[in-house]
């Protein structure tokens, strides 16, 4: 059992680097994509979109306070969306970028023990009930 635990652990710090490894790149396109989208008049809205990254995850948006006016629109006034198409076209990515962290960090998690279980010499067969019989072979190891 403290293996698992081990391994868990492991896990988690190899997720909280993968993740933000991962992510950066879709993070940093779907800022692109927002800016080239957005409306511009002064620029000021276009200069405060953002992605920050943390560790499970990441935020997008606007800084801008009137941001949300133009995003989603007022009564006085259409909504002209930028975020959300960006977001909205990178969602798979996104997905992927996770799924894959995700593997990454479990294969690291598991690759630590079974680099400990190779380094240790393997254990000398017992040797069988009957006097003067040949020990039993040892099993084959298995692949990863």
């Amino acid at each position: 059992m403290p293996e698992v635990a081990e391994k868990l652990r492991k896990f988690k710090v190899n997720l909280a680097q993968q993740v933000p490894l991962r992510l950066a790149p879709v993070a940093s396109e779907m800022v692109n994509m927002a800016r080239q989208l957005v409306p511009v008049r002064t620029g000021y809205l276009r200069s405060t979109i953002y992605a920050e990254l943390n560790v499970m995850g990441f935020e997008f948006g606007a800084k801008a306070d009137y941001a949300s006016f133009v995003e989603f629109g007022t009564r006085m006034m259409r909504a002209r969306p930028f975020l959300r198409p960006a977001m909205d076209a990178h969602i798979t990515q996104i997905y992927n970028a996770l799924l894959t962290a995700a593997v990454e960090a479990a294969t690291e998690a598991g690759r630590g023990q079974q680099q400990q279980q190779e380094a240790q010499p393997p254990a000398e067969p017992a040797p069988s009930g009957a006097p003067g019989e040949a020990p039993a072979p040892a099993p084959a190891p298995v692949a990863p």
